[in-house]
């Protein structure tokens, strides 16, 4: 599973420092100054599937459009998530990195974007002040929101979560809904507008503090997740819970502590990474064999993997749908004169 915290920061280390400044700090003005036309769009609510709120139009010339309804830390993180796109398309070694996913890349983009977005507005430094060497809680992430006003709530989670130790998540709920998650060595993701457990609500057992274990989270997919650790905490100004989720031992326990596991361990091989490794909870419906869970595994069962939804033309060099390649599967049919 590719790194997105590496990909982005070989994105950036191309910026210059200048421009990167300038991005971190006023990050409207930047993008103006390196090209970009912005544009407020006035929207009174974010759609429901989007997880930031913001758009691109990549031109000439290239025009980022941001919802005016969400907050400015909110608009910041979304417009920087957007130059992420501008940059990835720039870098083509990436591309062969997306072939490789089973959805064609398009997870692991919105991640390089998000992780590019929340790296520009919230230094390391900022970082280590707050979760240090333990890694974040439902607390610190609430600090660090505090203490980093240009940045959004959005960007706070994408930091928090890279720290973690092990698969995981830090979600923000409204009303028991997820509004945005950031996870970490994980396949698996959890869609904005996707409605967690009945416990999960800010007023629950969600939202109290630290709890041993909890109720599933539930991703995209509509599937259940295996128990996780779980510390979260209501915020009041915002109306909304954040929650740190962990697989591995969290900061706020001591000793030995591992979540239980549903169901019977079983022996299982990878035959997309080619290693035995064990398998917790129910075997693919589909080919009966185990999905390769866990930090280093693949997610991914005996299933062939669908179709890549986007290639690179070998001649032009450019991103496209799968269905831009009809007569040729490396050069796509405008550079064939199609």
């Amino acid at each position: 599973m590719a790194d997105a915290r590496a990909l982005a920061d070989r994105i950036l280390s191309t910026v210059d420092p200048q421009v990167r400044a300038g991005l971190a700090a006023d990050p409207f003005a930047a993008l103006e100054s390196i090209g970009f036309q912005m544009r407020l769009r006035p929207e009174p609510a974010i759609p429901e599937g989007c997880s930031v709120a913001a758009s691109i139009d990549y031109g000439p010339p290239a025009r980022i459009t941001v919802v005016a309804a969400a907050s400015n830390g909110r608009q910041h993180f979304s417009a920087l998530h957007e130059f992420g796109h501008s940059a990835i398309r720039l870098d083509t070694g990436i591309h062969d990195l997306f072939f490789e996913e089973p959805d064609g890349g398009i997870q692991l983009e919105e991640d390089v974007c998000d992780a590019i977005a929340g790296t520009l507005l919230i230094p390391a430094e900022h970082v280590d002040a707050h979760f240090g060497g333990t890694g974040p809680t439902a607390r610190t992430v609430l600090d660090l929101v505090a203490a980093t006003p240009n940045a959004s709530r959005e960007a706070c989670c994408v930091r928090a979560a890279e720290r973690l130790e092990g698969p995981g998540h830090v979600m923000v709920l409204k009303d028991g809904v997820a509004i945005f998650t950031a996870s970490h060595s994980t396949p698996f993701r959890i869609r904005r507008g996707t409605p967690q457990a009945p416990t999960a609500s800010p007023r629950g057992r969600l939202g109290s503090g630290p709890l041993a274990a909890t109720p599933p989270v539930t991703y995209a997919s509509g599937a259940a997740s295996s128990p996780f650790f779980v510390d979260a905490r209501y915020d009041e100004e915002q109306a909304v819970v954040v929650a740190v989720f962990m697989a591995n031992r969290p900061p706020w326990e001591h000793g030995l502590a591992l979540p239980p596991e549903p169901g019977a361990r079983a022996d299982a091989s990878c035959t997309h990474c080619d290693v035995d490794f064990a398998a917790f909870g129910p075997p693919c419906p589909t080919c009966s064999d185990y999905f390769h869970r866990g930090e280093h595994g693949c997610g991914r069962c005996s299933c062939p993997a669908p179709a890549a939804a986007h290639r690179t033309c070998a001649e032009c060099f450019q991103r496209r749908p799968a269905s831009n390649f009809s007569q040729n599967p490396a050069i796509c049919d405008d550079c064939l004169g199609i």
